[in-house]
């Protein structure tokens, strides 16, 4: 292939990936997100409130109501997993490859149904990490549809008024850092060489730890 061709290989599949971020974003916030909220309000309506605020979100979680609730959450976010990070890794082999480029609904179908391997305690924890804690800390994939996640300015101005507090929040926020840097190629692991969960989570943590090795020495 030469480099004219090349670059119009990477055209292609930029202008495909832009189109298909458009797709998804739209099925997002036009029938899912829709559809998400009004589950909840459901659930929320059905044990007599009107509203969750922040007070009585931990009662709510520790109903029936609130319990599906989480569990609808959860999977919605795996849901998101897939069309965001999923989508992104199979396009990103597929280029490497040099294979044909699937239809759009059919990259949707291949992120989607690689969610299985997701469906697990361990994967439901990663799914957590993912939509609630990576955006915190601003670093490594996350789903694009909770990256303006943060913590509650009630609870960071405690934090940071307090030098414990503060000191053992940059201590943890640290080690997260860590973690998320080490487990940056969990997901090729998983879909790629079709791994468990565990080792590749192991896998990922070596491959980092052997290049920084590599890059510092």
């Amino acid at each position: 292939m030469n480099k004219e061709s090349a670059k119009l290989k990477r055209l292609d599949i930029g202008w495909y990936y832009i189109k298909y971020q458009l797709f998804t974003k739209a099925l997002w916030f036009f029938l899912i997100f829709p559809f998400y909220r009004w589950m909840l309000q459901r659930l929320i309506d059905s044990t007599g409130r009107v509203s969750i605020s922040s007070g009585d979100y931990l009662d709510f979680l520790l109903t029936p109501q609130g319990i599906i609730a989480l569990i609808i959450t959860i999977f919605t976010w795996m849901f998101l997993i897939g069309l965001d990070m999923h989508s992104f890794i199979w396009l990103s082999a597929l280029y490497q490859e040099k294979r044909s480029l699937p239809t759009m609904s059919g990259l949707i179908v291949l992120s989607i149904t690689s969610l299985k391997r997701l469906l697990n305690p361990i994967g439901f924890l990663i799914t957590l990490y993912i939509a609630l804690i990576i955006p915190i800390i601003r670093v490594g994939f996350s789903i694009s549809m909770t990256e303006s996640f943060k913590i509650p300015n009630f609870i960071a101005d405690v934090i940071y008024l307090n030098p414990l507090y503060t000191t053992a929040y940059v201590v943890i926020l640290l080690i997260l850092t860590i973690t998320t840097l080490g487990s940056i190629f969990f997901f090729h692991f998983v879909l790629l060489k079709n791994q468990p969960l565990i080792k590749s989570l192991k896998e990922s943590f070596c491959i980092v730890r052997v290049h920084f090795k590599i890059f510092y020495t």
